[in-house]
């Protein structure tokens, strides 16, 4: 028996096993799926926290900004004194905005670890073996054929583990340097939303607590489940209350230090959800490049 004819019944076979299941079903047996739960547990944990932070910051933008539309003037003379306010005020719409696109790059790591989870090992492996099945028996074009299914099966493999690789990676760096400086700044900025409301008089409905840095198991939705208190409802206080709120140096004791929550929240949220997939995804190309370029 030729190489070539023993080297196409292997990548044959290989093509069978994978369409029948088998070899999704030795995988099953592997080690490997259990990172891949603790990855997707991981997602899990920051869709809940990025819905949190979500919802305290756009109770106490709110806030800020009923403080902000106070006029305290006289006749034709307004005065508005809590537009003092409006710095932070764009800070944390800001923040907010940033939250929703960490709550969109989760989202779309969790439906991918969903959906290649089912097709990757029973579907697309196969046809990614499939040029190289052919590459032996097309003549001049071979060697195309040959790298066209190198390519699909580095893909294959790499995106299969690149995001539970990258939740893993996130989860360790969440642990061991983030995980305090985001209890610190969550609950100052909780906090002070409890403290600001009380001030205006007005008593939260709803209430939960933090959700800490930890790994939740998958759920049986591909997204995790986001707190279903995660917000309280701002009814409006009386509006002397609020007047002289406005007129004292008070609120901006108690927003002294949100700024600096803010960017800390920013700096993770930006580092778990945009940073670290952009740069594992450089990572999987320079890997997948060497691969290939060693191959030809």
């Amino acid at each position: 028996m030729s190489l070539r004819l023993r080297n196409s019944l292997i990548l044959l076979a290989l093509i069978l096993i994978c369409f029948s299941g088998l070899f999704d079903t030795l995988y099953r047996l592997s080690p490997l799926p259990a990172f891949e739960q603790e990855a997707a547990g991981y997602l899990a944990d920051v869709r809940e926290r990025a819905a949190y932070a979500y919802a305290v910051a756009r109770t106490l933008n709110a806030t800020i900004s009923l403080l902000e539309s106070v006029d305290t003037g006289i006749g034709v003379v307004s005065i508005q004194p809590g537009q003092v306010l409006e710095p932070i005020n764009d800070m944390i719409e800001q923040f907010s905005d940033l939250v929703l696109i960490a709550l969109a790059s989760v989202g779309v790591q969790e439906i991918l670890i969903a959906v290649l989870e089912d097709i990757s090992w029973t579907y697309l492996l196969p046809l990614a073996l499939l040029p190289l099945l052919l590459a032996p028996w097309v003549g001049k074009q071979g060697p195309r054929l040959r790298r066209i299914g190198l390519i699909l099966l580095v893909s294959v493999i790499g995106t299969r583990l690149l995001i539970p690789t990258l939740a893993l990676g996130g989860h360790m760096i969440s642990e061991n340097y983030l995980k305090q400086d985001y209890h610190q700044a969550i609950a100052q900025v909780e906090t002070v939303r409890a403290q600001t409301n009380q001030a205006l008089g007005v008593t939260p409905k709803n209430t939960q607590p933090l959700p800490p840095i930890t790994t939740t198991p998958k759920g049986a939705s591909v997204f995790s489940n986001t707190p279903d208190q995660s917000g309280a409802s701002l009814p409006v206080p009386d509006w002397d209350t609020v007047k002289g709120l406005a007129n004292t140096d008070k609120i901006l004791a108690l927003l002294s230090n949100i700024p600096e929550r803010i960017i800390t929240l920013i700096t993770i949220f930006a580092f778990e959800t945009i940073a670290l997939p952009i740069l594992m995804v450089f990572l999987f190309f320079w890997v997948g490049r060497i691969i290939l370029q060693r191959e030809q």
